[in-house]
């Protein structure tokens, strides 16, 4: 996803809403993984914070914040 996409990322526990900031697992490391997520985001998702690993995840894309900088709709 490209970084500014906001994800409502839910597992087995609960569910949060994050803003994409990096460009996420490396596809040549981990060719399964969608997201990567930090370690309280995961137990809370996920459970036991001391795991580390992964777990099923449903995500849901919810658009794109686009920076005012960058947001060149309506210029001339």
């Amino acid at each position: 996803m490209p970084r500014g996409t906001v994800l409502t990322i839910c597992g087995q526990l609960d569910c949060v809403t994050r803003t994409v900031t990096d460009y996420g697992p490396s596809k040549r490391k981990h060719p399964g993984r969608i997201v990567d997520m930090s370690r309280a985001d995961f137990a809370t998702i996920c459970g036991d914070p001391e795991r580390l690993g992964t777990c099923a995840v449903r995500v849901t894309v919810h658009g794109r914040i686009v920076p005012p900088e960058t947001d060149t709709e309506g210029e001339e």
